[in-house]
């Protein structure tokens, strides 16, 4: 398991190595989850282009992860143990796992 940072994604060079790795899981979250995470960002490194707002970042992004994402867990409406179950019979039924 690599957890990158988000910025990660606009490597195409970067996600094509995560992807020679093993599968990409995409943990993803809405855009009220993403604000609460991050905050007003102060105090960690978030790769955003000037002028752009944290939602705005977020939907730039979700697209690029998507894409990337060979198997995709929603953690906004399941529980832990519930995503894990989902991700080992991903992982089971998955040629290359």
């Amino acid at each position: 398991m690599v957890s990158t940072g988000g910025s990660v994604i606009y490597g195409p060079a970067a996600v094509q190595r995560l992807k020679l790795l093993g599968p990409v899981v995409f943990l993803d979250i809405s855009l009220p989850t993403f604000l609460a995470r991050v905050g007003d960002a102060s105090h960690r490194g978030l790769a955003i282009a000037p002028g752009l707002s944290h939602a705005d970042l977020f939907r730039e992004r979700q697209p690029l992860y998507q894409a990337a994402a060979d198997f995709t867990l929603n953690t906004d409406t399941s529980d832990c143990p519930a995503n894990l179950t989902r991700l080992l019979a991903w992982l089971a039924q998955e040629p290359e796992a």
